[in-house]
Order: C-alpha cells, then sequence, then structure tokens
C-alpha cells in the first residue's frame, strides 16, 4: 500500500498531499474572510483573491516542477500530455508559492473590486 494515498473515492486515489493543498486554500479564504470583516472591505473580495490566486499558484507548482526535471518529461513520447498531467504527481511548493503571489499581484493590480 502507497502511504502517500489518503484513501480511495470511486476508484479516485486522494492523496495527502492533495487534502494538504486543498486545506491550505481554505485556511486562506478562511483568513482572508476573517480579516475582511474585521476591515470593513467587499464581502466578495475573498472569493474573488481566490479565484485569481489557485489557478496560478497550481499552474506555478507544476510549472516548477517541469522545468526542474525537464529531462524526465523531454525524454517521453508526448511531452505536452506529461506536462499536462498533473494527477500523475509532480507539484513543488516553491513554484505555488510563486504563482500565488502572482496571481495576489495581479489581482490588486487589475481585479474588479469597487
Amino acid at each position: 500500500m502507497d502511504t502517500g494515498i489518503a484513501f480511495t473515492l470511486f476508484g479516485l486515489e486522494i492523496r495527502w498531499y492533495g487534502i494538504l493543498i486543498a486545506l491550505g486554500f481554505v485556511l486562506g479564504y478562511v483568513f482572508v474572510s476573517i480579516y475582511n470583516k474585521k476591515y470593513g472591505y467587499d464581502k466578495d473580495l475573498p472569493i474573488d483573491l481566490i479565484l485569481w490566486v489557485a489557478p496560478l499558484s497550481i499552474i506555478g507548482a507544476r510549472l516548477y516542477y517541469v522545468i526542474f526535471e525537464w529531462e524526465t518529461f523531454a525524454a517521453q513520447e508526448n511531452t505536452l500530455a506529461a506536462i499536462l498531467r498533473i494527477w500523475d504527481g509532480g507539484l513543488a511548493i516553491y513554484g505555488g508559492i510563486i504563482g500565488g503571489v502572482i496571481g495576489a499581484l495581479l489581482y490588486c493590480r487589475f481585479g474588479f473590486y469597487d
């Protein structure tokens, strides 16, 4: 049995790192919601921020992993398909942080808030 697998749901293996990533997003949302309410910002700010940060952090995590493991991906027959298969593993926390910060900066600069 693989110790990285938390449980199986309808034949899909749910891994611990996926649970921890999701928990990080939930805790980030809770923190921003509390901060948002305390300082009286727009009530939609937390979910809007997550919509910018979450995809860019996942893309950043995958991109960082692919860059540093390029030999592995370049050796495969269909390189692009291998890069896009994030469910096969391969996310790097540094890239996730970089992507999340970029997402937050883009939201601060271009976010559609009043």
